[in-house]
């Protein structure tokens, strides 16, 4: 598998990538986008993520993936939003192939749900607190699944945090196709937590600090 040494993706560009497909496109022109990230598949210490960053990244399953943070035209806060941290709605857009099939052709329900616990993990982190070493840690998620995906494809899953009550962080979320057709719907709660489990291994080979 060739893949970039600065983001270790299995497409060496992925945001141009995207940016060649019409529909995706358009949606990266939208003015309120605020930030555009290209997520790390770089491995890391000790075998940590290696289900995104090595299973789910190649030809035949994520061939590429973007992340973009853009702000929701809202006239009102959310419960427990705070206006110096708000709610951002996540997107993240996903070149997928047949390697992640259930039935003939047709993507596996259990990635679709990897997919939706990896964009909600991300909103909802991004509401745990100002300490470095704070997280969100899934506790429950529900899932409706609308209509079959068929690959390959390029999907979009949308979503973010619509509801904050002391540390448990409510996020729903949809993955929708070029049509706009809706393929499954999920709502997670995640619990905020004052240490960050996943460096852990990284604390023990001693590449960052970390309160465990």
């Amino acid at each position: 598998m060739s893949t970039s040494s600065t983001h270790g993706q299995f497409t060496p560009e992925p945001l141009n990538h995207f940016k060649e497909i019409p529909w995706c496109a358009k949606l990266l022109s939208d003015k309120r986008i605020v930030h555009i990230a290209i997520p790390d598949r770089r491995p890391k210490l000790d075998d940590e993520y290696t289900l995104v960053k090595e299973t789910l990244n190649g030809e035949n399953t994520v061939r590429a993936c973007i992340t973009y943070f853009r702000v929701p035209p809202r006239k009102e806060l959310r419960p427990g939003e705070d206006q110096k941290n708000p709610f951002v709605e996540m997107n993240t857009l996903l070149d997928v192939g047949g390697g992640v099939n259930g039935y003939a052709k047709t993507c596996h329900g259990g990635f679709i749900t990897t997919i939706f616990d990896e964009l909600m993990g991300t909103a909802a982190w991004q509401q745990s607190g100002e300490e470095e070493d704070n997280g969100a840690y899934t506790i429950s998620m529900n899932l409706k699944f609308k209509k079959p995906l068929f690959t390959p494809a390029v999907v979009r899953c949308t979503g973010g945090v619509v509801k904050k009550e002391g540390r448990k962080i409510t996020v729903e979320a949809v993955l929708v196709g070029e049509d706009g057709a809706v393929h499954a719907e999920a709502q997670s709660v995640f619990l905020e937590m004052k240490r960050n489990i996943g460096k852990a291994q990284e604390v023990k080979y001693g590449t960052v600090g970390s309160k465990l």
